[in-house]
């Protein structure tokens, strides 16, 4: 039986928006009451004397403390940039939350210039002459940071956010061992050769690929739960490219695979992966891919 590509509002309404593995569920809640636990140990850090021992301490601290804040760690960066050019520090690249804790315990002057930020710098003129209000007010830790320390729900959210970008990661990965299982499934079965390598004039990146050397087929696969711009970036930096190459090739079939609800969220990139290929599929639909796989490698019904 012949297939076509499936209709893109078929592939909408057959996307698997969430995936849900007790694995990783547990993993995660173990991860967030860990996290609470350390969060908890944050509760003398009113004074310069408790906020200096926290960051000594704890090898995450200035994570944690810009999560209690409640600031994105870019906004976090370009203050302590500003502090690091001012104290006349050579500047060759921002520093990330481990490297700044290192050089706070190194530079006893650094370390009272980032306290005196947190704790009143929003009452110095140093400080308000040199960051917007609009900002500043974000950088104080004060009687609501520590009433946040003393409630669960707050610190539970709080937390989740932190471990926000592991957690979808986590599914990402859950996603593609599902996938790469079936391909590897199906080159048993019907006695192919599965790769995840370059393959021959698709350029030098690796693929997931089902081939038997005169033919091949190309599964390219992405589950996202939330929009980015590497969405748009994957579309056309990633499927655009080899859609072109592979369309000019008789011995190349391209299959995309896309799910959940951050690519339906995002549908100008969406639209753009489903028509870049030769077939579309998700995980409500993969098992048409062995009727392409038998259509592809002219394999006869068994």
């Amino acid at each position: 039986m012949a297939i076509n590509k499936i209709k893109i509002e078929e592939a909408i309404r057959s996307t698997t928006m969430f995936l849900n593995n007790e694995t990783i569920e547990q993993q995660f809640e173990k991860k967030v009451l860990k996290e609470m636990a350390g969060y908890k140990k944050m509760n003398g850090i009113a004074t310069k004397e408790g906020l200096e021992a926290f960051i000594r301490q704890e090898a995450t601290s200035v994570k944690k403390i810009i999560t209690v804040l409640g600031i994105s760690g870019e906004k976090f960066k370009r203050v302590v940039t500003m502090i690091r050019v001012g104290k006349g520090y050579t500047f060759d690249s921002e520093w990330d939350e481990t490297r700044l804790r290192k050089e706070l315990c190194e530079k006893q002057d650094l370390m009272d210039e980032f306290c005196e930020l947190l704790l009143n710098g929003r009452n110095l003129d140093k400080f308000k002459s040199k960051i917007p209000r609009f900002i500043l007010n974000d950088f104080r830790i004060d009687q609501d940071i520590l009433n946040r320390l003393c409630n669960d729900d707050i610190l539970r959210k709080l937390t989740k956010s932190s471990v926000s970008s592991a957690y979808n990661k986590a599914y990402a990965n859950y996603y593609a061992q599902q996938i790469t299982e079936q391909l590897k499934a199906y080159a048993e079965q019907y006695g192919l050769h599965y790769q995840y390598a370059p393959v021959e004039g698709m350029g030098t990146t690796s693929l997931y690929a089902l081939t038997n050397t005169e033919k091949t087929i190309i599964v390219n696969f992405q589950f996202n739960l939330t929009t980015s711009k590497g969405q748009t970036d994957y579309a056309e930096d990633t499927i655009r490219p080899l859609r072109k190459k592979s369309g000019t090739k008789r011995n190349i079939v391209m299959i995309n695979m896309l799910d959940g609800a951050g690519w339906i969220a995002r549908a100008s990139d969406y639209k753009k992966v489903y028509y870049d290929c030769d077939y579309f599929l998700n995980l409500q639909n993969i098992k048409q891919l062995e009727i392409i796989i038998k259509q592809t490698f002219n394999i006869s019904e068994q």
